[in-house]
């Protein structure tokens, strides 16, 4: 599990998309898709349902959900935290 696959994760989650998701992180929908089906297969878990509906969290992914957000969050304070103790404290909200 990786923090790109996890924002990646949580994009399509937000979005209810790959490809929304993918225009929203700026990169192409092979990629999200490539991103999201390696974490499934580092979770051994569907992390989404897909059909001509959309997609939508399975159980797996509900369960995940919080703790990537959690896990993306605690990562951008360590980043600020950095950036303070260096004088370039930049704004951020969450």
């Amino acid at each position: 599990m990786d923090i790109p696959s996890l924002r990646r994760f949580l994009a399509v989650a937000d979005h209810g998309s790959l490809n929304e998701a993918a225009r929203h992180l700026n990169i192409t929908q092979p990629a999200v898709t490539r991103s999201i089906h390696i974490l499934e297969q580092t979770l051994d878990a569907t992390l989404f349902e897909r059909s001509p509906a959309g997609i939508k969290l399975t159980v797996y992914g509900e369960e995940l959900l919080p703790y990537a957000r959690a896990i993306l969050s605690d990562t951008q304070r360590a980043a600020d935290a950095i950036a303070a103790i260096r004088g370039n404290l930049r704004g951020h909200v969450a």
